[in-house]
């Protein structure tokens, strides 16, 4: 859609220097998750150019973004908090379920004609009553904490820069990694 009012320019490197290279002149930049593990700092600002006017990326986070810097010279920031929360947190319950019963396991001993007629063969272990622990209780790790209630897991711990108030209403209890 935006090929019909503007000129874009697709930058499908990892490499700093290319990236500078393309972005010199723009009017905007859409820092994806694709170029994120680049921090978007003055230096790279500088190269862009003063005609900057804003700056998107579609990740929850940015804390690979120089905020400080962007308020200084009144760029503004658009991210998606939020827009990946439930997404995210299905697959990592769904890969938790998975990895506690055995799941991958169990698929290819039976594709390789390996399956054992015995009681109990690979069941695995439930996650009810299970003690579970999620780094971060941002968006995402609060959604997470959220699925799990419905679980019955008995414990959830979370750690983080702080305690956060909303993990109290779902009995997640803080921790530290020291």
């Amino acid at each position: 859609m935006l090929k019909n009012k503007c000129d874009l320019i697709f930058c499908e490197t990892t490499e700093l220097e290319e990236l500078l290279v393309k972005c010199k002149g723009v009017d905007a930049i859409f820092w994806s998750t694709w170029a994120a593990h680049n921090k978007l700092t003055a230096e790279v600002l500088d190269a862009v150019g003063p005609q900057l006017k804003s700056i998107s990326t579609f990740s929850a986070g940015f804390e690979y973004i120089d905020v400080g810097e962007l308020k200084r010279r009144k760029i503004p920031l658009g991210c998606t908090p939020g827009v990946l929360n439930d997404s995210v947190a299905d697959i990592a319950i769904g890969l938790a379920i998975a990895a506690s019963r055995r799941f991958q396991e169990s698929r290819q001993k039976i594709e390789n004609a390996k399956w054992e007629k015995r009681p109990m063969w690979l069941l695995g272990q439930e996650i009810r009553d299970s003690i579970v622990g999620i780094v971060g209780f941002g968006g995402v790790g609060k959604t997470i904490a959220e699925r799990l209630t419905g679980f019955k897991v008995s414990k959830i711990l979370y750690t983080g820069n702080k305690r956060k108030p909303e993990a109290e209403k779902i009995n997640a209890n803080f921790v530290t990694f020291s």
